[in-house]
């Protein structure tokens, strides 16, 4: 009877236990679902707010977030947008209200004042645009800044002698590639440009990504007939070769490679493998390059040949 009793109280004790548990979860699930339904103001979206080449009135002001806190929103970041990017956005306003004038102040004064009654967060952008906020008076230090890298493939096991290659200290949007930001480029000379060494990673690599940095670069042809194609693998953002219809650049790596992905900039075209040079298979299309003219970094179906 000790031992009935025993499991007894074990078995009311465990659907006690059990009971509290269902219980709770189920209490829990409906505070989920309850909080998704109607969620606390920590947990709901903010919006860009665009302010139009002038157009802006308090009467919008108001509607805009009388319309945002209706269905949700919780808060608003104030984004002033001028300039030539939107010169052709008509006018509405007569007069329209201009960036820093005292009509612009009273829109911005209203602004908050609206928020707070309603209870929305307001934020705003500290500049017009997408123009940033810097000046003579910002140090290098801290200003905005981009991270630029070299890379040094060595054997180990063992201590690396020399020094390391030195990152490209352009003001570009991408390494050395300064076509699109020339004016930048040249708007400081090298010798004052900011540059601080921030990190140094050194890992290992597999086994077929050492055998192809071993055999980088590989020997490039190309059939354009002013074919410089070395300008292709040499790093070098200010070099290029130019294909007209149907034209290729051919890498030879001498021996086969496994290649599972590829960087690129260029206009849109195919990649494709071959171990003789004569036959040739697709492996991946490569698309034109991104908005701002970057290079991508793209996965590719594993192919193993000597030449692409």
């Amino acid at each position: 009877m000790k031992s009935f009793k025993c499991l007894l109280g074990i078995y009311l004790s465990l659907c006690t236990v059990l009971g509290t548990f269902f219980c709770a979860a189920a209490i829990k699930a409906d505070e989920l679902a309850k909080g998704f339904a109607d969620p606390p103001d920590s947990s709901r979206p903010h919006t860009f707010w665009h302010w139009m080449n002038g157009n802006v009135s308090k009467e919008g002001i108001t509607a805009d977030l009388e319309a945002m806190k209706q269905v949700g929103i919780g808060g608003v970041f104030q984004f002033q947008v001028e300039g030539k990017m939107v010169e052709s956005v008509p006018v509405y306003i007569d007069p329209p209200v201009r960036h820093l004038t005292p009509e612009w102040f009273e829109m911005i004064r209203h602004a908050a004042a609206e928020c707070k009654r309603l209870g929305l967060e307001f934020s705003m952008m500290n500049c017009t645009g997408w123009s940033t906020s810097g000046g003579p008076w910002v140090p290098p230090e801290q200003s905005l800044m981009r991270i630029a890298w070299s890379e040094k493939h060595v054997k180990g096991p063992g201590p690396v002698k020399g020094a390391l290659p030195k990152p490209p200290c352009d003001y570009a949007q991408y390494q050395n590639l300064t076509a699109d930001r020339h004016h930048l480029h040249e708007s400081v000379p090298p010798e004052k440009r900011f540059y601080r060494d921030m990190a140094v990673l050194a890992y290992r690599l597999d086994p077929s990504a050492a055998h192809t940095a071993a055999l980088w670069p590989p020997k490039p042809t190309c059939n354009a007939s002013d074919a410089n194609p070395a300008t292709v693998t040499d790093g070098n953002g200010q070099t290029s070769q130019g294909l007209g219809n149907n034209g290729f650049v051919e890498f030879d790596f001498g021996e086969p490679v496994m290649v599972r992905g590829v960087e690129y900039l260029g206009t849109p075209c195919e990649l494709q493998a071959s171990s003789d040079g004569k036959a040739w298979r697709k492996v991946a299309a490569l698309p034109a390059p991104r908005q701002g003219k970057y290079p991508q970094t793209l996965p590719v179906p594993e192919s193993k040949a000597a030449r692409f």
